[in-house]
């Protein structure tokens, strides 16, 4: 028995450790299909816990995932599903989606047929394509702080430039430390690595923002050859900014 219909994302994304995102999952899966708002303790919830209900759909993978991965939830999505009935697909581990499985699961999270939902669990938000980040709903967890904390500043060398005043604004608020500096340029870099892979391999002519991105690629490699001195984390992310800037507004 399912509980009361409630708006539930299409795409949702849990960010933060394995364990943890885990248990958020799970409990939010009994919530929605325990008819006691999550008791832990009846069939339904039981057999979440275990990964073994019918409503539901686990997909795991301890290497990369490929296109045979996927199979089992694009044969699930040929059947049209009852008027209030639920299905959930939980992709564990999505940071290991290949730019390949990442782009054919696009229709998919775009428009799903009804009654069908993701869940996707990650470590970080660079770990996955933008396109497929942009889908999604995205949960963090307490411990996340990387993400958290310094999210305007990630957000900003990512997604979208704050102007520098606000930038600036931004950084004094975080209080970002030198470890914490080193942490989240691995994140931009990774964001930015993985966004060269896919357009090479999707867009190839698109020669104009290869270039770009291999900028900003030399930009952050030469910025953790050099990371900040105690004391210099500000200093480091005002240079990062003069250097960085330039190349998002062209």
């Amino acid at each position: 028995m399912q509980t009361a219909t409630a708006i539930i994302p299409t795409v949702q994304l849990y960010i933060g450790a394995h364990e943890q995102t885990a248990q958020k999952i799970s409990v939010y899966l009994q919530s929605v299909f325990c008819s006691h708002n999550g008791c832990s303790q009846c069939t339904n919830c039981l057999q979440i816990k275990a990964k073994k209900h019918v409503s539901c759909l686990w997909l795991t993978s301890k290497k990369q995932y490929i296109l045979d991965d996927l199979l089992p939830l694009q044969e699930k999505l040929q059947f049209s599903l009852a008027e209030d009935e639920r299905f959930f697909f939980i992709i564990e581990n999505a940071e290991l989606l290949s730019d390949l499985s990442s782009n054919a699961l696009l229709k998919a999270l775009e428009e799903p047929p009804l009654g069908y939902y993701f869940i996707l669990q990650a470590k970080a938000t660079t770990e996955l394509l933008p396109t497929v980040l942009s889908r999604c709903v995205i949960f963090y967890t307490k411990d996340n702080t990387v993400n958290i904390v310094f999210k305007p500043l990630l957000d900003h060398f990512t997604l979208q430039a704050l102007p520098a005043l606000l930038f600036l604004q931004e950084l004094d608020r975080s209080k970002i430390n030198e470890d914490q500096s080193h942490e989240l340029c691995k994140q931009i870099l990774h964001f930015w690595q993985k966004k060269y892979n896919s357009i090479v391999e999707t867009d190839p002519t698109n020669t104009n923002e290869i270039v770009l991105i291999k900028h900003k690629l030399n930009v952050l490699y030469k910025a953790i050859e050099q990371l900040p001195t105690i004391g210099n984390a500000k200093l480091f992310w005002k240079n990062l900014l003069l250097q960085f800037d330039p190349l998002i507004n062209s």
